[in-house]
């Protein structure tokens, strides 16, 4: 009885967990109301922007100022590549002005860690943990209005093991990205603006 109380309490905190520590890929319409998509033939992804690193020159920040550099084309070019395999737009571009009517993703990572994969796999709660964070901006191409954003917050397995082990940066971009292409092809397709 009391092994069972154990693992009801343990499946708890794991359900709390892992809804707290999830991506949030539903975009939120910047002005309150169901975001229509449907005038937009093309798509520009670009390059996200660096909110993680602590401004400033001095040069012990410069490996992180590398790595966020890099994740950010990365994020965009998943990005692009899943809104492209949703065939919901003409044209999908990481740079460029197309003659269509067009829709702008783009943002800023606001928190990366590599964090330690041994830690993760061994000690767990917490130990070497892994992070991604960010901000998705949708804009309209002609005006620059914001439209919605996309909140990504993903962080490794507390408890440790091979799951926490097999979660990196990488692989949450890979995730949110996804979730990010298939919730503007829900909604371009006349679907709410919310999960």
């Amino acid at each position: 009885m009391k092994n069972q109380s154990s693992i009801g309490v343990l499946l708890l905190f794991l359900s709390v967990f892992l809804t707290a520590c999830a991506t949030k890929p539903a975009i939120t319409s910047a002005g309150g109301e169901p975001l229509n998509l449907e005038q937009y033939q093309a798509v520009v992804v670009s390059d996200f922007g660096d909110k993680a690193t602590p401004p400033g020159t001095d040069a012990r920040h410069q490996d992180s100022r590398d790595q966020v550099r890099s994740a950010g084309r990365n994020f965009a070019d998943l990005i692009a590549s899943e809104i492209r395999k949703t065939q919901s737009f003409r044209e999908v571009v990481r740079e460029g002005a197309p003659a269509a009517p067009t829709l702008l993703v783009g943002g800023h990572i606001t928190r990366y860690e590599r964090g330690d994969v041994t830690f993760r796999r061994m000690i767990g709660m917490g130990a070497g943990s892994c992070y991604f964070d960010a901000s998705v901006e949708i804009k309209d191409g002609k005006t620059g209005k914001l439209l919605g954003t996309v909140i990504v917050d993903r962080s490794s397995f507390i408890l440790g093991g091979d799951i926490a082990a097999s979660e990196t940066p990488e692989v949450f971009m890979e995730h949110a990205a996804r979730r990010i292409a298939k919730e503007i092809r829900k909604i371009r397709s006349g679907g709410s603006s919310k999960i």
